[in-house]
């Protein structure tokens, strides 16, 4: 038996029993990300993101489960993209939004959106999970739950309650037991070897610049107003409006320092770049990078190649360098397919979305094949 209960908020003194639950490998989901995302308002009511966290409790009030969810206003921070649905809602003159999301703001990384004691049996509390959010969207007055971005082993507790499974793709780096980064680049085609071996000698040939790997006790404040600053600026070049501020930066900075790794651009003292990456077990992932300078190569330097070489030096398995990118592939990485599972309440709108899903897994698994003909690997 377990009891239900839906906060609002997280509360500091939730912290030691969440992180009783956190998943080893998934930084993103910690007491700490999620915590700052809400306390400075980068994932609230005033950004669209209203949260709404999940506790499942044994008898002993022991917590065996939670999971993170939020009520939006809107499609933005997702990278799971529904606007066609949204516009097939608005043409049956029916409202899509507000919806309910699990996921974690403005993060495309795939993770577990149910967090489990280890002593409890995910199949069995999942699918409670799942069921409930179907319960709390009707009450709430949204039109449908979204859990996005799950790992494979997890997407039948959602498929079991009649949730609709979505394919989409990113490209990972996956560590095949390299010692070196020269082993790596023997395990690729000629061609994209002396590319990269190019692009890194370009990138190095440029006067006094250096990299500077961070981490832990090394990082400081300055070091997150710099990430901070390059995060606006990168925003600001494109257009977009920033979701994260300044004070998420230096919260994640002191509370997450031994989940952070950045690589920094120096030259003559200063730093003018900066990539931000998570680390957790035996996955990296690359988050946000920006430049105050124009130096050819450097994206792939610090967002590419310093990442590689920073899981072969400490034996990670993978590295997830974030959305879209198709020249990620030529540098070593691979497509990998991500999932995302989807409950329309209205039945009118499933048989038309199961269509579309139907058709989209076609497409991508057509790309695939095409692709594999193309892969940099021998």
């Amino acid at each position: 038996m377990v009891t239900l209960e839906v906060l609002h908020s997280l509360e500091k003194s939730l912290k030691p029993e969440w992180d009783g639950l956190a998943d080893p490998d998934f930084p993103f989901a910690d007491f700490d990300h999620l915590h700052a995302l809400e306390v400075t308002g980068c994932a609230g009511p005033d950004m669209g993101w209203l949260p709404l966290y999940l506790l499942l409790r044994d008898d002993d009030s022991r917590l065996v489960a939670a999971s993170y969810a939020y009520v939006k206003s809107h499609g933005y921070g997702e990278f799971i993209f529904d606007h066609a649905w949204n516009q097939a809602y608005a043409r049956a003159g029916e409202d899509y939004y507000p919806k309910l999301v699990s996921a974690v703001p403005y993060t495309p990384a795939t993770g577990p959106k149910v967090l489990v004691h280890p002593d409890a049996d995910r199949q069995v509390l999942e699918p409670v999970i799942a069921e409930e959010l179907k319960a709390i969207a009707r009450r709430a007055g949204c039109s449908s739950v979204h859990s996005l971005f799950l790992p494979a082993q997890h997407l039948q507790n959602y498929i079991s309650k009649q949730y609709l499974l979505r394919h989409s793709f990113q490209y990972h780096w996956f560590n095949k037991d390299y010692r070196t980064f020269d082993d790596f680049l023997a395990d690729l085609k000629s061609k994209r070897r002396r590319q990269i071996q190019l692009e890194r000698r370009t990138f190095q040939s440029a006067g006094g610049v250096r990299i500077v790997t961070k981490t832990g006790s090394a990082l400081t404040e300055a070091d997150a107003d710099m990430m901070a600053r390059l995060y606006l600026d990168t925003n600001e070049k494109w257009g977009s409006i920033p979701c994260l501020s300044r004070e998420f930066f230096r919260m994640i900075f002191e509370t997450m320092a031994d989940r952070i790794v950045l690589f920094a651009a120096e030259q003559d003292g200063e730093v003018f770049a900066a990539a931000l990456n998570f680390v957790k077990g035996r996955k990296m992932f690359g988050r946000y990078w920006g430049t105050l300078r124009d130096v050819k190569f450097l994206h792939f330097e610090l967002c590419y190649y310093q990442a590689v070489e920073y899981c072969i030096a400490n034996r990670l398995t993978m590295y997830e360098a974030g959305a879209q990118g198709e020249h990620k592939m030529p540098r070593g990485f691979r497509p990998a397919l991500t999932y995302s599972c989807h409950y329309l309440e209205d039945q009118r709108f499933v048989h038309p979305v199961e269509r579309f899903l139907e058709q989209e897994k076609r497409l991508i698994d057509e790309q695939f094949k095409e692709w594999d003909g193309h892969l940099p690997f021998l």
